[in-house]
């Protein structure tokens, strides 16, 4: 062996004792680029994915949310209605309510006393 040879290196020798040995490799050094491109492809389409799917699920948060307090509106109005309509019996029948009421004082009195 000349020393030509010898400082070529390992892929010197494999393409000397068979060509399509070198191209073999050159054909896997390039999958490789192209393997090592496309899980690069991939991870920028996963963080891409990734804070579209936060993106929707703080919208959807934000319309719960709304949702809720829309709800606690309209519950506070039932509240007030109820309430407004309650005074409205009690004025139109004091003596009744008066009665209802000593009942049920008594009642929980009784359930509250200890013996």
């Amino acid at each position: 062996m000349s020393i030509a040879t010898e400082n070529k290196g390992a892929e010197g020798i494999t393409a000397q004792v068979n060509p399509d040995f070198a191209k073999e490799i050159q054909s896997l050094k390039d999958s490789l680029a192209k393997l090592s491109a496309d899980v690069s492809e991939l991870v920028s389409h996963a963080a891409d994915a990734g804070k579209n799917i936060a993106h929707v699920a703080r919208n959807r948060a934000g319309g719960v949310v709304k949702g809720v307090q829309q709800r606690v509106g309209d519950l506070k109005q039932q509240g007030a209605h109820y309430a407004e309509a309650l005074e409205e019996r009690i004025a139109d029948r004091p003596l009744a309510s008066g009665l209802i009421l000593f009942g049920v004082g008594f009642m929980v009195a009784t359930f509250f006393s200890r013996k």
